[in-house]
């Protein structure tokens, strides 16, 4: 924070930040398995909530929104809000635990990442992405739904073992020594 309180990023975070929105559009866009027109195995979103755990609340935002634009006109979709909502949300939710998770143990940690996941796939997976695809591409919401909830339930365990992999790893203190660094 800078001294007139608007967050202020160095060049060091802004790459970071650079490297985790390619990281987003290649595992979301590229290395993804598509099971339907409105579903695909992906872990995109695993980077996203890892970059609100590194970046904070904001930082996760911008990562999550820039790469689902980038990844939707690559893709040749329009940009649909809700979905961009979304996506914001998957580094917004997680990151607002880490006050919670900062001087825990591993397991606790875990749980609360996990309760946080759970909690954000309600919200973005469930209602937000399902919104934006019967309002912007006019799918039937009763005939998505079966599909996404099977997303749901497959893909947000296994967001819980990524993420906690991955957080409880050396990248996050590499990543908290870069963003700390002027």
């Amino acid at each position: 924070m800078s001294k007139s309180g608007k967050t202020v990023w160095s060049v060091r975070t802004m790459v970071l930040m650079g490297m985790l929105i390619a990281m987003e559009i290649v595992m979301e866009r590229w290395i993804a398995i598509p099971i339907s027109d409105t579903n695909r195995v992906s872990f995109g979103k695993c980077v996203v909530i890892l970059s609100g755990l590194w970046l904070g609340p904001v930082g996760g935002a911008i990562v999550g929104m820039i790469s689902d634009i980038i990844g939707a006109l690559i893709s040749g979709f329009a940009i649909a809000p809700l979905i961009t909502v979304s996506s914001m949300m998957w580094g917004i939710i997680p990151a607002l635990t880490k006050p919670l998770i900062r001087k825990k143990g591993k397991n606790m940690k875990c749980v609360i990442l996990c309760v946080a996941i759970v909690i954000n796939s309600v919200v973005s997976t469930l209602i937000l992405t399902t919104l934006g695809l019967v309002t912007y591409y006019g799918y039937d919401f009763y005939a998505i739904l079966p599909n996404r909830l099977i997303q749901f339930a497959v893909l947000t365990p296994a967001y819980c073992i990524v993420v906690c992999l991955l957080y409880l790893t050396p990248l996050t203190k590499m990543a908290a020594d870069i963003t700390e660094s002027k």
